[in-house]
């Protein structure tokens, strides 16, 4: 009976120790296979296909579930710009086992998909954790800059000015800070040792000038600005601010030729502004909204005098409304454009729209005299 038993438990053992060595190959195999697809992913991604590549680090990561093949994914889909499932499977990453490079991908992710409030947390974990991060540091301060919030842009730099005071992309921030919270000496100091430390970017000296014309000190302002305006010619801003100060000087005349350019880069897109109007115009006019749609057609003509189809379309409308007077003086100005052009400049269009509209006039004209009698 003894031997029976024995020679049970010594099978029993070996199709134990079988099946552990059935699973061990196993794994085996599926570790040798995830490799090999990931290297292929791998490879298409270096040559920038990041279609092929996501199909391959997709199979390793079916063979065998490692963060390595989830971030690569991830990574593919940022490339490609589809953001939510870069997310996706970016979430899927264990809080702690998130890298430096990770929260960086995820401060850059919601970064461009708008979500600062996501972007603000992840940002403030990684300085966090890592203080020295010039790159996430400058951009936390820009964010909180552009919030008008300069108070938090000092905070989150502080540290790091502690231990290096000339990384530039955070002295701009710092100095930008100062020039929020009007304390231009401040300002001005940083700026310039930007420049000493060879920061000629426009916005540097424009800055620059901003806080010497702050502190009175015109002539100074002017020559910053010069600067600004020769490195990013054709800004408004810079030479509005230019003209200004240049006339302040008693440079009227390059003044004034400044604040003209000025004016002339603000104007907005007439073509864009007007066909924006006009499309808002017909949406109100098929909805029967027609003091609306005349409302937008005259915004049309404000832009554009001489819109021959804008002042026919607003007398049609009035004419909708029963508004006869306002329907007959806007088919009037109509006709007469017409006639006050020449024949080869008139299109078939138009020639079918001064019948329309002369037909009309008549009508009024007739509607007029069984309600008024014979004019005097």
């Amino acid at each position: 009976m003894r031997t029976v038993t024995s020679f049970l438990a010594i099978v029993l053992l070996c199709c134990h120790t079988l099946a552990a060595q059935s699973i061990k190959n196993d794994t085996i195999q599926s570790d040798k296979l995830s490799t090999q697809y990931y290297q292929k992913g791998d490879s298409l991604e270096r040559s920038f296909d990041y279609y092929g590549a996501l199909y391959w680090y997709k199979q390793s990561l079916e063979n065998n579930y490692r963060l390595l093949y989830i971030r690569k994914i991830a990574q593919c889909y940022m490339k490609r710009g589809q953001y939510e499932l870069s997310k996706h499977f970016l979430n899927k990453i264990p809080t702690d086992s998130l890298t430096q490079m990770d929260l960086r991908f995820k401060y850059n992710l919601h970064r461009q998909t708008s979500e600062k409030d996501s972007m603000l947390l992840v940002g403030k974990k990684i300085v966090d954790e890592y203080p020295f991060d010039s790159e996430i540091i400058a951009s936390l301060a820009s964010t909180y800059n552009m919030q008008e919030e300069p108070d938090s842009a000092l905070s989150v730099t502080e540290k790091y000015v502690s231990n290096d005071s000339t990384n530039i992309f955070i002295n701009r921030q710092r100095a930008f800070s100062y020039y929020l919270k009007k304390e231009y000496e401040k300002a001005l100091t940083l700026y310039q040792e930007l420049l000493q430390a060879q920061d000629n970017s426009s916005e540097t000296y424009y800055y620059s000038g901003l806080c010497y014309a702050q502190m009175d000190s015109l002539n100074q302002a002017y020559d910053n600005l010069v600067q600004a305006n020769h490195i990013k010619g054709k800004n408004p801003y810079i030479l509005s601010q230019l003209g200004l100060i240049g006339i302040k000087l008693g440079f009227k005349d390059d003044g004034i030729k400044y604040i003209q350019e000025a004016i002339t880069l603000l104007q907005p897109d007439t073509t864009l502004m007007f066909a924006l109007n006009e499309a808002i115009s017909d949406a109100y006019f098929s909805r029967h909204k027609y003091k609306e749609s005349i409302y937008y057609l005259n915004r049309c003509l404000d832009i554009e005098p001489s819109s021959l189809f804008s002042i026919y379309k607003i007398a049609r409308t009035y004419g909708i409304l029963k508004d006869s007077k306002k329907e007959k003086a806007y088919y009037l100005r109509f006709v007469n454009a017409i006639d006050s052009m020449k024949n080869d400049e008139v299109t078939e269009t138009m020639k079918r729209l001064y019948e329309e509209a002369q037909n009309r006039l008549q009508a009024i004209k007739e509607e007029e005299f069984f309600k008024y009698g014979i004019p005097q």
